[in-house]
């Protein structure tokens, strides 16, 4: 009986902290992330107080002497009450990754010992002892702090280890090896390059957004060995995190896209933001070259030995004739001898510039104009980043993995240019730092030069959004839900059919 009850307590706890291994893995696996947002404080505070009622009617049943079925059978109940927790579907799910678990069974390992050692340790009865396992239950996020914590000097090894790997590989394969950074744009930009490139080119690319170590560490291992360019997105939080990923790539080319004040939560100032993105510069060689976004703010390029390359106004890449509609874009492409006429299903103006500067570098890497505008018509949106959605009912612009002040405003020019009732979708903007209350309010005030309609997800940033609405005196429609599940059970009631809607920035899980 001891160890059924300890295994089964242990095996329904662990099922019903599942969203907070979640939020470790959001978090970076942190272990005291479990204990950092309201909703799983909230999950924490449900499990204290269910066992702490378990405990004290065992308690009550042990002292009247009641049987153990009694007993067994309030622990059955307070079992199953975990498993009827209503759980909110994640924008981003669990991944059940190698590391999640070893992360799970140490947790699940500390959560059975803890409910067994009460028996042994002080001979308790076994409705004494059903009650130790129910107050035990409200320790379990400390287990699974405590997992987090013993696992991370071997995690730190192991991710260390695949990178010296990957890193090595990268050394001995005689490739062209491209690196993209920017404060927006770079997996658009990625995308863009990987299409045209591989006209030419055996092209490998790190997936999706990944764009930190153990990205282009997981990346690698599906190399095949016949690629003869590697394209690594370059993604950054702090200081030296370019650095770091350009030692291990070890680029002969760059594309900055351009930098904004974004993740000012962990860079401190927009001036760090600028010198981080310039590590790439200063990282390629002497016979590297670097494309930038001449129209847009500029790293800091101080430590920069290689070829630099402009692209935007006097640069040696320039684009005229700009035609953008909710249909795509269409452009002239003009080098320092020749002109091509592009055309793509992409939207926005920034879209254009972000075909500009793959176009750039395709041509320092000798692909011509003509074939360079041949595959772009071939190009379309990556996931979640003005992807077009057109319904018999809605016409949707999926903008979700924006989150930065400049592609807000850039979604913002895109909805602009469809016809009817237009409607933003969108919890504000996060990591902006001490500025978070000051950008948030200025795109309420863009908001509202475009949408008919806006929807407010959550309580803040969307709080300072709201104000920017009021203080440009939107007359529009605002809802305001706690969460986006509750904004999508009542679309029937805000959305009409014939909506243009964007989904601008949609919040990870661990900002509930």
């Amino acid at each position: 009986m001891v160890f059924i009850a300890a295994t089964a307590g242990a095996v329904t706890c662990v099922a019903f902290f599942l969203p907070c291994v979640h939020l470790l893995q959001l978090c970076k696996y942190r272990p005291s992330a479990v204990f950092c947002t309201d909703f799983y404080f909230g999950l924490y505070l449900s499990a204290v107080v269910r066992a702490a009622v378990c405990a004290l009617v065992l308690l009550l049943f042990e002292s009247l002497n009641l049987p153990l079925l009694a007993s067994a059978s309030v622990y059955v109940v307070f079992l199953a009450s975990f498993l009827w927790q209503k759980k909110e579907k994640a924008k981003k799910p669990l991944v059940f990754t190698p590391r999640v678990k070893r992360l799970i069974a140490l947790f699940f390992c500390i959560s059975f010992a803890a409910a067994v050692l009460p028996y042994y340790a002080f001979g308790l009865k076994e409705g004494g002892f059903l009650a130790a396992i129910a107050a035990e239950t409200a320790l379990y996020p400390v287990f699974l702090a405590s997992a987090a914590a013993i696992l991370y000097p071997f995690e730190l090894l192991n991710n260390n280890r695949k990178i010296r790997i990957a890193a090595q590989l990268l050394k001995e394969k005689n490739m062209i090896k491209i690196g993209i950074t920017g404060s927006f744009g770079k997996t658009s930009v990625k995308e863009i390059l990987y299409t045209v490139l591989s006209r030419k080119y055996k092209v490998l690319r790190t997936e999706g957004n990944f764009n930190t170590p153990a990205g282009i560490s997981l990346t690698l291992e599906k190399m095949r060995g016949d690629e003869a360019v590697f394209i690594a997105e370059m993604g950054a939080r702090k200081t030296g995190d370019i650095a770091f990923l350009a030692r291990m790539v070890k680029p002969d080319y760059g594309i900055i896209t351009g930098v904004a004040p974004q993740h000012l939560e962990t860079f401190g100032t927009f001036e760090a933001v600028r010198k981080t993105k310039g590590e790439l510069a200063a990282a390629l060689p002497d016979y590297g070259t670097l494309i930038v976004n001449a129209d847009e703010e500029q790293a800091d390029l101080s430590g920069a030995v290689c070829k630099i390359v402009k692209v935007g106004k006097d640069g040696k890449y320039r684009v005229k004739d700009v035609h953008t509609d909710k249909n795509g874009s269409s452009f002239v492409f003009c080098t320092e001898s020749e002109e091509e006429v592009f055309e793509t299903v992409l939207l926005g103006r920034h879209n254009v510039k972000n075909i500009a500067l793959a176009a750039a570098l395709a041509c320092e890497l000798g692909l011509k104009p003509a074939d360079i505008a041949k595959a772009v018509k071939s190009v379309k949106a990556p996931p979640h980043r003005l992807e077009l959605t057109v319904t018999p009912d809605l016409t949707i612009i999926d903008d979700s993995y924006n989150a930065n002040p400049s592609g807000v405003k850039c979604a913002l020019e895109v909805l602009s240019e469809f016809d009817g009732i237009k409607t933003v979708i969108t919890p504000g903007m996060v990591e902006l730092g001490d500025e978070e209350e000051t950008l948030n309010r200025e795109y309420g005030k863009l908001i509202a030069e475009v949408a008919d309609k806006v929807v407010l997800i959550g309580k803040y940033p969307a709080e300072y959004v709201y104000n920017g609405l009021s203080a440009a005196g939107y007359k529009g429609a605002v809802y305001r839900f706690p969460t986006l599940s509750e904004a999508e059970q009542n679309f029937g009631r805000v959305l009409s059919r014939g909506e243009t809607v964007l989904f601008a920035n949609d919040l990870p899980d661990n900002y509930k």
